[in-house]
């Protein structure tokens, strides 16, 4: 019995543990490549840099002469592994909750940001119907796009 309770012990600091090493991948200085949040009600600007540290988001303008600064926390249990990508989930202090998709696609990486619940407390389902398309070509070029509102790593 003592076993299986340090096992339990075990996976959970190393769940914890993964969990926030994990979040080290959305760290640093991005660039804003598409803003795609026209009907969604947030309190967030998109500018065109985003400086994500241990708990704070900042989202700059080129000239950094303007910016805000959220801070969020993580929601437990909210990562998943698909694919080479990572997906976390944050609620920020006005009560949004945003799911973030770490990615690598085309040699970039990149954050993507999908809103899950607005600041008027209305969730966010995002249906992708660009998989029904019948003729071949426009289905790729509009897969070939990105229907979310994405930033790529500055190295």
């Amino acid at each position: 019995m003592k076993k299986i309770y340090l096992i339990i012990l075990f996976l959970s600091f190393f769940k914890v543990f993964s969990q926030q090493n994990d979040f080290e991948n959305f760290n640093g200085k991005w660039k804003l490549s598409k803003n795609y949040t026209e009907n969604i009600k947030t309190q967030i600007i998109f500018y065109e840099i985003l400086l994500i540290e241990s708990n704070k988001i900042i989202f700059q303008n080129s000239q950094k002469k303007e910016s805000v600064t959220l801070s969020f926390k993580l929601i437990e249990h909210s990562y998943k592994y698909t694919n080479n990508q990572i997906y976390k989930m944050i609620e920020l202090e006005n009560g949004e909750i945003w799911e973030l998709q770490f990615r690598e696609i085309n040699n970039q990486k990149r954050i993507i940001w999908k809103c899950t619940k607005d600041a008027e407390g209305v969730s966010w389902i995002q249906v992708d119907d660009r998989g029904i398309i019948r003729d071949p070509e426009a289905r790729k070029i509009a897969l070939d796009s990105e229907i979310n509102t994405y930033y790529t790593k500055i190295e």
